[in-house]
C-alpha cells in the first residue's frame, strides 16, 4: 500500500445537461449546465453514504452497537482513490445495518498514530456489539463492494437469539420475559438475517428478548400468533388473560423503521407505535417488477403508480402524480424531482450518487413541450420554463 501522487480523475459529461429540481410544497431550483462533473476523489460526499469522520467525531461513531468499518485514506492516494467508488457502493448496501465511515488520517496524522496506520488506504473494523475502541481489526481482503459486504455480514453474530419451534415454547419465553414482551421474526428461512441480529444487540432493546421461528417450525406456531405471512417480525405482550401480538405493519424492511417500530413497543409509546401504522403504507416495498403500491394521504385512499426507483420517461400524469402539491412523501420528506430535458444525457449516473436521497428521477426530454406548458400552467413556473427554453438547446 505505496501512496502514490496523480491528478484528481473527474468524468465530464460530453454534452449540455438542462434539469430542472422541483421540491414540492416549498420550493424548486433550475440548474442550466454546460457540463457535470463527477469526483471520483476525496473527501466523501454527504449523499455518499459514507460519513466522513474528524477527530472529534471518531469515537461516538464507533460507538455503536452496530458493526463499524472505517476507511483511513490520504487524499493524495492513487489506490484511495481507486477504492472510493467501491467504498461507497459499500456503505449503500450495508446502509443502515453496517456504520461505514472514513477519515483523512494524513491531515488528522494523531488519529493514525493511535491506530498504527502505516499506509493507505488502511481498513479497520469493529464487530457487532459492545467495542473497545482500541482494538479494531484490520481488514485485508478484497477491496470490492461485495467482499467487503459480504466480510461485514458474516462477521454478525446472532448468539443472543434462540430458535423457537413451537407455540409452547413461545408462550412460555413471553412468560419469562422481564417486562412480559419478546421480539419474534417469523420466517420460511433457516438462518436469522443479519438486520435482525443487529436488532437484538440494541442497548435500548434489551428489555425485550429475540426469538426467530425458522423453517423447523411449522406453519401453525405462526397462525397461532396471528400471524399469516413470512416473513413477519411481532412483538409479543403477555397480558392478564392472553397473549397480544403487535405486528410490524411496515412494508419497508430497513433497520431504522423497525428500530423505531419496536422501541415504541418497548416503552410503550403509543404515539409513536400508532404513527408507525399509519405511515406503513408509505414506505412501498421496492422492485424490479413495480408492483409496489402506495395510497395517497388525502381524497380518500387513492391508489397512484409505485414510485420509480431508476429514471423513468416524464409524461404529464407522472408529473401530476409525483411533482405537484398534493404528491406524496418519501422517507418523511417531500420528493424532489429531478428533470432532465435533453436525449443526449443520461440520468442514471446522477441517480447512482444520489439514489439514497428522496430524489424521483425523470426523462423529460421525449415530452419537452407538454411538461413546459404544465410548469408554466400548473406550477406556475412560467420563468423556468422560458429559461429550459433558453438555454437548453
Amino acid at each position: 500500500m505505496k501512496p502514490l501522487n496523480s491528478r484528481r480523475r473527474t468524468l465530464k459529461s460530453k454534452c449540455p445537461l438542462a434539469a430542472i429540481f422541483l421540491s414540492i410544497p416549498l420550493f424548486f431550483m433550475v440548474l442550466l449546465l454546460t457540463s457535470i462533473v463527477f469526483a471520483e476523489a476525496l473527501p466523501f460526499t454527504k449523499f455518499s453514504g459514507v460519513v466522513e469522520l474528524t477527530p472529534a467525531t471518531f469515537k461516538n461513531f464507533v460507538s455503536s452497537h452496530k458493526p463499524v468499518y472505517i476507511l483511513f485514506y490520504a487524499p493524495w492516494c492513487g489506490h484511495c482513490r481507486r477504492i472510493h467508488p467501491e467504498w461507497e457502493k459499500f456503505a449503500q448496501s450495508a446502509y443502515g445495518t453496517v456504520r461505514v465511515g472514513a477519515i483523512n488520517a494524513d491531515e488528522h496524522s494523531q488519529i493514525a498514530g493511535q491506530f498504527g496506520i502505516r499506509g493507505f488506504p488502511t481498513i479497520k473494523y469493529w464487530n457487532v456489539g459492545e467495542k473497545d475502541i482500541n482494538k479494531p481489526q484490520e481488514y485485508n481482503g478484497p477491496r470490492q463492494a461485495k467482499s467487503l459486504q459480504a466480510n461485514a455480514m458474516n462477521q454478525i453474530t446472532s448468539s443472543g437469539i434462540k430458535a423457537i419451534t413451537s407455540s409452547d415454547a413461545l408462550r412460555e419465553a413471553v412468560q419469562k420475559a422481564p417486562e412480559k414482551k419478546i421480539v419474534v421474526l417469523f420466517s420460511s428461512k433457516p438462518r436469522i438475517p443479519a438486520i435482525f441480529a443487529v436488532l437484538s444487540h440494541s442497548p435500548r432493546l434489551k428489555s425485550m428478548p429475540f426469538y426467530f421461528v425458522g423453517e423447523n417450525a411449522k406453519k401453525e406456531v405462526s397462525e397461532e400468533f396471528g400471524v399469516q405471512e413470512r416473513p413477519s417480525i411481532a412483538v409479543l405482550n403477555a397480558t392478564e388473560s392472553d397473549i397480544k401480538t403487535v405486528l410490524y405493519p411496515g412494508k419497508q424492511i430497513a433497520y431504522e423503521p423497525i428500530a423505531k417500530f419496536l422501541l415504541a413497543c418497548a416503552t410503550d409509546d403509543a404515539d409513536n407505535l400508532d404513527a408507525a401504522k399509519g405511515n406503513a403504507g408509505e414506505h412501498p416495498q421496492e422492485n424490479d417488477s413495480g408492483k409496489g403500491k402506495n395510497t395517497a394521504a388525502a381524497g380518500g385512499g387513492t391508489p397512484t403508480p409505485a414510485l420509480p426507483v431508476r429514471p423513468v420517461r416524464l409524461t404529464a400524469q407522472l408529473l401530476a402524480d409525483f411533482c405537484l402539491p398534493a404528491t406524496l412523501r418519501v422517507h418523511e420528506r417531500a420528493p424532489l424531482c429531478v428533470l432532465s430535458f435533453t436525449s443526449a444525457f443520461t440520468l442514471e449516473r446522477v441517480h447512482e450518487m444520489f439514489r439514497n436521497e428522496p430524489l424521483l428521477f425523470f426523462e423529460a426530454d421525449a415530452e419537452r413541450d407538454v411538461i413546459l406548458s404544465a410548469l408554466r400552467n400548473d406550477l406556475g413556473l412560467e420563468e423556468v420554463a422560458n429559461s429550459v427554453e433558453g438555454g437548453a438547446a
